[in-house]
């Protein structure tokens, strides 16, 4: 069954029409783990925004996309945000800039919770606390009383996931959420998400550049570039036998970079 289903997607600058995704079309089914992959500006994000019709004002969206249902195209406001959290909720690409640096953590990872389960006093300190020693963050109480900038980027981010669980969504986008964080971090993060979406019984959506990372996690592939879906199947099938030249070069880069000594790396990129 159809989770989200997105038919014919066009998104553009509302100033000159000037194309970001050129009609685009994919689902995701119940349970599913799909990466959509390609470099930076080949619409990934965006797409990801058009699911939560969140686009920037300056950009402008036709076509048809529906989560769970919902035509998101032309729901009211009411009805998005309805679908914003409790059934659709994304972790970002840098966690610093996601979280209000003006609000203790707890309070933030406690609004979604008041506003859609309509917990409040111990009930929702309680559920606070369960949420961040699901990602694995064991301190809790004092992470709740921290602010974002006192917490290290790996913890930020594990914060971030505990916002987007809140609600238990049925759907996360995952929006490069290792991108930001140092290399070493990185690993666990992933083994976190991979273990969130087989415990919660949610569908992934995960945005990458990285072809080495989407094979870990997912079951199938989309591969975008500059707004086009150039190829998609089941992830092995693609890994085994990549029909288009992106992907083979794709590919082809990540055996590159996976040859690089991980000290050169951390020299990089740490």
């Amino acid at each position: 069954m159809s989770l989200v289903s997105v038919k014919n997607l066009h998104v553009v600058f509302r100033k000159n029409d000037a194309p970001i995704i050129r009609g685009i079309t994919f689902e995701l089914d119940e349970h599913e783990r799909l990466a959509i992959i390609g470099e930076s500006g080949s619409g990934k994000s965006m797409t990801a925004l058009s699911l939560l019709s969140l686009l920037p004002s300056t950009m402008k969206a036709s076509g048809v996309v529906e989560v769970a249902g919902v035509d998101m195209m032309h729901a009211d406001e009411r009805t998005r945000n309805a679908i914003r959290g409790k059934t659709l909720a994304i972790v970002y690409q840098e966690p610093l800039t996601a979280l209000d640096p003006l609000m203790r953590v707890g309070k933030q990872i406690a609004e979604p919770v008041r506003l859609h389960q309509h917990l409040k006093g111990n009930d929702l300190t309680e559920e606070v606390l369960s949420l961040l020693q699901k990602v694995r963050l064991d301190d809790g109480e004092r992470i709740a009383r921290a602010f974002p900038h006192e917490l290290s980027g790996g913890q930020r981010q594990r914060v971030a996931i505990a916002m987007a669980l809140a609600c238990k969504p049925r759907i996360l986008i995952a929006d490069e959420p290792t991108t930001a964080l140092d290399v070493t971090i990185q690993k666990g993060i992933l083994e976190l998400l991979d273990s969130l979406v087989e415990s919660e019984k949610m569908s992934l959506l995960f945005i990458t550049h990285d072809i080495s990372i989407a094979k870990q996690i997912s079951q199938r592939m989309i591969i975008m570039q500059h707004g086009v879906i150039v190829e998609q199947g089941q992830t092995q099938s693609v890994v085994n036998n990549p029909q288009h030249a992106y992907t083979r070069q794709l590919f082809e880069a990540a055996r590159e970079c996976a040859a690089i000594p991980f000290e050169t790396k951390e020299r990089l990129y740490g």
